[in-house]
């Protein structure tokens, strides 16, 4: 008798048991898609931030205006850092404010050095994960300023023409004392100066060029970081003379190599 009461029992168990089992299946389903979803829309979010920051950096940057820089830069990288997961990441995208000096060419006619004025420059760069230590990047940098020159006809005064100069490389990064996030780092990239002298007769220029630097990073916090940078240029421009020109111009301008260097100070945020 008891032996039969026991078995109806577990008998009795046996639907309670397979709906807990059910139960449990389902709020874990719920939970996984629930997590899933949000995964999905912190992507999303990140997506749009990164091409807001892109595209405002780049227009602000290639206008030479520090406030557009500011204002189309930082407030979209500052949502997408505060969306952020709170977690080391390799990816970032870093907006720089700079100081640029160097660069000359050489009037073909009298020798006189052409010099190119320092002047502060705005940049954009883009990190994506390689391995532990190492990231490639995309960089965008932009600088105003004008040529200085000595007019040739009488009576010889000093004069200018605007100059642009704008360096779009492909290469990486290097933290070589431990993992990609904080401590010095070296950079480095390959690719094209475009050199556009505004003036009657004058057009643009496209070179091969590339850039090396040292840095070093410093987290601020979990959701962005502040880089430090100095950067070495050097364009390849390979001219015995007419640099610039497209018919009528004044100044017959050449040279063999265009260097610069600067100094950056950039904002960083990790996705």
């Amino acid at each position: 008798m008891a032996i039969q009461v026991r078995r109806a029992r577990r008998m009795a168990m046996l639907p309670v048991a397979k709906r807990s089992l059910h139960s449990r299946a389902v709020g874990q389903g719920a939970r996984a898609l629930d997590l899933g979803w949000r995964k999905a829309g912190l992507l999303a979010l990140a997506s749009n931030a990164i091409r807001t920051a892109e595209s405002g950096c780049g227009m602000a940057a290639l206008t030479g205006n520090i406030m557009k820089i500011r204002l189309s830069c930082i407030l979209p990288l500052a949502v997408l850092a505060l969306a952020a997961p709170a977690r080391a990441a390799d990816s970032a995208i870093t907006a720089y404010g700079a100081f640029r000096s160097g660069g000359d060419f050489q009037n073909a006619t009298t020798g006189e050095n052409l010099k190119v004025e320092s002047s502060g420059t705005g940049a954009i760069a883009l990190d994506l994960p390689y391995d532990g230590n190492r990231q490639l990047q995309l960089f965008l940098s932009h600088q105003r300023s004008h040529l200085d020159y000595t007019q040739s006809a009488a009576p010889k005064t000093a004069a200018t023409l605007p100059l642009s100069v704008t360096y779009f490389h492909l290469g990486g990064t290097y933290f070589f004392e431990g993992p990609v996030g904080s401590g010095p780092y070296v950079v480095g990239g390959i690719g094209g100066t475009l050199l556009a002298l505004d003036g009657e007769g004058y057009g643009n220029e496209l070179r091969p060029s590339m850039n090396v630097g040292l840095g070093y990073q410093f987290m601020l916090g979990k959701h962005a970081a502040l880089r430090l940078e100095g950067r070495f240029y050097s364009t390849l421009i390979n001219s015995s003379g007419g640099l610039f020109c497209s018919g009528g111009c004044v100044l017959q301008i050449q040279g063999d190599l265009f260097s610069q260097g600067e100094g950056m100070l950039g904002v960083s945020v990790p996705f």
